[in-house]
């Protein structure tokens, strides 16, 4: 649901369905910003990548694995990007994280 007064756009997939194309302030005010994004420890111990569905405030689990997703590196607690969940490592730690 989108505030008051804003109207959605659509794109029109390859099925046919019409999907929402959420306007740039929506996005920032219900995503957690780039450098401070949730993430499965779970989907990390079989590849490293960033699910789009980890994105949104709103998300709090990961579907896969039905575990809760963790914010912060899980040895030091520094915030992480999706550069550095993708890369298997804190910016802070020089060592790679080991989310197993």
């Amino acid at each position: 649901m989108l505030p008051a007064g804003i109207e959605p756009d659509f794109i029109t997939l390859r099925s046919g369905r019409a999907a929402v194309i959420l306007p740039v302030p929506v996005l920032r005010e219900h995503s957690w910003p780039e450098p401070d994004v949730s993430f499965c420890p779970h989907c990390l111990a079989e590849d490293h990548y960033h699910h789009l569905a980890w994105l949104p405030q709103a998300a709090s689990v990961c579907l896969q694995h039905r575990c809760l997703l963790i914010k912060g590196c899980p040895i030091c607690a520094s915030t992480l990007g999706i550069v550095d969940i993708v890369e298997g490592r804190c910016h802070h730690n020089t060592r790679r994280s080991e989310n197993k």
